[in-house]
């Protein structure tokens, strides 16, 4: 009886990976939906060029965020995937991660209103910068307590140098705003490059589903 009860109220790393994925799928489509389309565009005189050259100011943008938003989904679904189990600490981190997350939307429209500001280009970036710490207290906070072998130290330091580069590249993104908004644009969308493959996470990640 008393271990059933123990199932029962055991808190489980998939409700929380349900949660996270539902979250990054509204955040996207929230996205998208902040995309306004011109209503008084010609499509048969300025063709398909000249539309996009009018919403480039959002395009760009949301193409920036996207990537990021992509690359934050890749990072927390590889951290979750080394973790063997849950507890109420580790669900409170991740509900944390998922607040500066769910601001993408909102700072991604506001910079995409306000291409060259620098104080809107620090408000981007310092969202971003939240989830990357956050990102990096998951990480170590669920390495340290919630997993059942010890995870090889250079997977530890490449995840953090990872993550040390994209706080690099994020705040090097903000500095170039008031220079050339697209260099900037394009340092902001390479940085979810760092996380495409990362060969000694890949290699030693667990290749079954941890329990629960």
């Amino acid at each position: 009886m008393a271990n059933n009860e123990g199932r029962r109220n055991r808190l489980t790393l998939g409700r929380l990976n349900g949660l996270s994925d539902g979250v990054f799928a509204i955040v996207i489509t929230i996205l998208v939906l902040g995309l306004d389309v011109p209503r008084d565009h010609d499509f048969a005189q300025q063709g398909i060029l000249g539309f996009l050259g009018r919403i480039e100011d959002q395009l760009l943008p949301y193409c920036v965020s996207f990537t990021l938003i992509a690359s934050y989904w890749v990072l927390h679904h590889v951290m979750l995937n080394y973790m063997d189990r849950c507890n109420r600490m580790f669900i409170w981190l991740n509900l944390a991660f998922m607040l500066p997350l769910s601001l993408s939307p909102w700072v991604t429209g506001i910079r995409s209103e306000y291409p060259c500001n620098l104080n809107v280009a620090i408000l981007f970036g310092a969202v971003q910068l939240a989830v990357y710490l956050m990102l990096w207290v998951i990480w170590h906070y669920g390495l340290k307590t919630l997993t059942n072998h010890p995870i090889p130290r250079r997977v530890v330091l490449g995840m953090d140098l990872r993550i040390a580069a994209a706080v690099g590249l994020t705040i090097l993104g903000v500095a170039l705003v008031p220079f050339n908004e697209r260099i900037s644009t394009v340092v902001f969308v390479c940085t979810p490059l760092m996380f495409v493959h990362h060969h000694s996470v890949d290699h030693h990640r667990p290749d079954e589903a941890p329990p629960g």
